[in-house]
């Protein structure tokens, strides 16, 4: 969700108990030697009127006359203007009078002349006022400057005291980089600033700082494993931060809002919905409040209660008249179905596809592309980043905003003329628009919902539980489960009729190698083959009583099944007659997988143990592999080639690895379900589902996951299956069939 609190900015502390040093703090030049000595040459001129002036701003501030203070300031300045402290005490006195532009350029000539304490001080004074302003480069500049003088002069005295403020200056640069979306910078900042030792800081921050700088890390850490959507990590940190005393009101709002939008996200609305009205009791003023009722009114959305969300946003732009309420709107009504409202308030159902800044390059006044959204009509059109626009069908782009107006007024599948600027020539584009269906689909704010709406449930015959789907092409499929169930749909699941399979033992799976020929393996080592398209089916010699809970084929002729106690089976004639193999007895194996004739994969569950095994002949040998961690139980694993592959399992473990499982690298699925099967239509494109429904989706590869189905669910999800790219079928618990389409 779109969070507009910011941390508290303490723009002003009282620096002058920290400089308070006896007669150092008496006689500025001689806390300041080098700067004390062109002073004592000035005295003999000036009549101490600047060491006087000084000393005259210190002591105003300190009293908290900052008007007189000022005017000394001033005075000792002009008449010193190489003095640091004269500058120094000018821009505290600036600060405390909010005269922001004044203090930046006090501090900035401190800085400048030397490189003492209070250069130290002034450039966390900037940063503060930076933060306070929003220009997080500046933050990040200041905070890094400031510790960047500490790490040359932490040995000397004058900066003994210092090293109680590094935890706050990590809190702002932390701040600063999450806004600036470097999550991993910003993360480790937090992490500094709870007085961790990092192995790439030379800092060793103290854990007596202030209770609000550690509530501010673990908030902060919390918003960005909230980006990340580890809905588990950031759930954590916000609870840590809500556990330390005295609770800061700006960090228990942060808290509270920032725990309502990890359930938001997890589709558990009502828990969100109580976090955003606890945070609400707390709000401070019509900005906060203008974000909380936001998030409530989507969450109102998940619940189904269209009519308190609109409210809440027209509430929303009550209290706070810069909110442009229309994009909250238009996604809002897309949310419910009504995508002709929702066009009205975004301004139309066009798109470009692009990212873009202002640009002004001598005579070539437009936006600049910084970027391309996926499946990009710009990109498509031959655009590149760095092109600038400066046209569109004549008309000319002199906005960021104006551009974007006129695209979204774009109706999809027309086309456009672009005059563009490339290397300093001019040239003509032609822009087929695209559909913003995709774009307002996987906004986040109504994914879950959208994506909800995208599965319904189909009418299976059955209550038996179904453990595994195959399908041979988008209409004619088969689910297996339960007691022997077999059932079959030949009109893309609208009906299923129960097939006899011959056995009332457990089938845990399925898979044909052709329209007419399948194989279902189950428990007590049972496997069943049909030839006729699932018409009538025989029992095969599996030679085990194991239970084998994967089965798969390379070729009509060669397969696999892999079940408990490390049994690994393998056919070359088609299930007449089976080898056993068994590279570790304590395992059970709950999954097989080919990424081509040689080179296969099983895995599953064994406490302690390695539990993924590979082959590259065929089956002839199995090699262990390395996973992330000891304790692992995997449900499945799929490949897209022969290099990347996915493997899932309890507690929301989702795994990558993209050299053959010679590693594996932990990916974030930010839930605690278990999760039973995964699947890919291409390379960048997957899904994954589990206990309580759940069903996640990808589209980058597996680097993020984000929830398709929310959990919830009275059923458990057991497999995955799509015939093609946009058609999709799950099913599970109590003969529970969805399809995606």
């Amino acid at each position: 969700m779109r969070n507009n609190i910011q941390a508290v900015s303490g723009l002003h502390r009282n620096k002058a108990k920290r400089n308070t040093k006896g007669a150092a703090t008496a006689r500025p030049y001689l806390y300041y030697p080098v700067a004390g000595l062109l002073l004592l040459l000035v005295m003999n001129f000036t009549g101490c009127t600047a060491l006087d002036y000084t000393i005259s701003a210190k002591n105003a501030y300190e009293r908290g006359l900052y008007d007189d203070a000022v005017a000394s300031g001033l005075k000792a300045a002009k008449g010193l203007p190489s003095y640091a402290p004269a500058w120094y005490w000018l821009g505290l006195s600036q600060l405390a009078k909010n005269q922001y532009y004044d203090a930046l350029r006090s501090f900035q000539m401190v800085v400048n002349i030397t490189g003492g304490r209070q250069a130290f001080d002034s450039h966390f004074q900037i940063a503060c006022i930076h933060y306070k302003m929003e220009d997080w480069d500046k933050v990040i500049s200041n905070a890094t400057g400031a510790l960047g003088l500490y790490k040359v002069n932490k040995h000397v005295e004058e900066y003994w005291n210092a090293k109680k403020d590094l935890g706050k200056i990590y809190a702002y640069l932390g701040w600063a980089y999450y806004h600036n979306g470097n999550y991993d910078k910003a993360i480790n900042a937090f992490y500094n600033g709870l007085g961790h030792y990092c192995d790439d800081s030379d800092f060793d921050v103290p854990k007596e700082s202030p209770p609000w700088v550690s509530q501010s890390c673990y908030c902060g850490r919390g918003f960005c494993y909230l980006k990340r959507m580890d809905y588990l990590a950031a759930l954590s940190e916000f609870e840590r931060a809500l556990k330390i005393e005295p609770v800061h009101k700006t960090y228990l709002i942060k808290c509270l809002v920032g725990k309502g939008e990890v359930n938001f996200y997890q589709g558990k609305y009502a828990q969100a919905l109580k976090c955003f009205n606890q945070a609400m009791e707390n709000a401070p003023d019509n900005e906060v409040l203008c974000t909380i009722y936001k998030d409530k009114a989507f969450t109102y959305m998940g619940l189904g209660d269209k009519e308190t969300a609109l409210s809440l946003i027209k509430k929303a732009g009550e209290i706070d008249k810069n909110y442009e309420a229309d994009k909250d709107l238009a996604l809002l009504y897309y949310a419910a179905g009504d995508k002709q409202t929702a066009w009205k308030y975004r301004g139309g159902s066009g798109c470009a596809g692009v990212m873009i800044k202002p640009c002004q390059k001598g005579s070539a006044n437009g936006v600049q592309i910084t970027g391309f959204s996926e499946n990009s009509p710009a990109q498509k059109a031959g655009l590149f980043a760095g092109d600038i626009i400066t046209k569109i069908d004549n008309d000319p782009v002199s906005s960021v905003s104006g551009f974007v107006q006129k695209t979204k007024a774009l109706v999809p599948g027309t086309t456009v003329s672009l005059t563009i600027i490339r290397e300093e020539m001019e040239k003509t584009v032609s822009l087929q628009a695209g559909s913003a269906e995709p774009i307002m689909e996987s906004d986040p704010l109504i994914a879950n919902l959208t994506a909800r709406s995208a599965w319904k449930t189909l009418p299976s015959g059955t209550s038996n539980n179904l453990t595994s789907a195959y399908f041979t092409d988008a209409n004619t499929g088969y689910a297996v489960g339960g007691k022997g169930t077999i059932v079959k749909t030949t009109n893309g699941g609208e009906s299923w009729s129960a097939l006899p399979s011959g056995t009332s033992n457990g089938l845990f799976s399925v898979h044909f190698t052709d329209a007419n020929t399948g194989y279902a393996a189950g428990d007590k080592g049972t496997i069943v083959k049909t030839t006729n398209g699932g018409e009538s089916w025989s029992a095969l010699p599996s030679g085990t009583s194991n239970s084998l809970h994967s089965v798969c084929f390379t070729d009509a002729n060669t397969g696999y099944a892999a079940g408990d106690k490390g049994a690994i089976l393998k056919t070359i004639n088609g299930g007449a007659s089976w080898t056993i193999q068994t590279p570790d007895t304590s395992v059970w194996l709950s999954s097989v997988f080919f990424a081509d004739v040689n080179t296969g994969y099983a895995a599953g569950t064994n406490a302690g143990k390695k539990n993924v095994f590979k082959t590259s002949d065929g089956g002839a040998h199995w090699t262990a592999q390395m996973t992330s961690g000891a304790m692992e139980i995997f449900t499945s694993i799929v490949f897209t080639d022969p290099h990347t592959g996915y493997l899932v399992g309890d507690e929301g473990l989702i795994e990558k690895t993209v050299n053959g499982g010679a590693d594996w690298i932990i990916q974030s699925s930010g839930l605690a379900e278990w999760i039973n099967s995964v699947c890919f239509t291409d390379a960048r494109t997957g899904y994954a589902v589990g206990s309580d429904g759940v069903i996640l989706k990808t589209t980058d590869g597996g680097s993020n996951w984000v929830i398709n189905q929310t959990p919830g669910a009275s059923y458990n999800l057991d497999d995955v299956f799509f015939p093609d790219a946009k058609t999709g079928y799950a099913v599970g618990s109590n003969g529970t069939i969805l399809k995606m389409k």
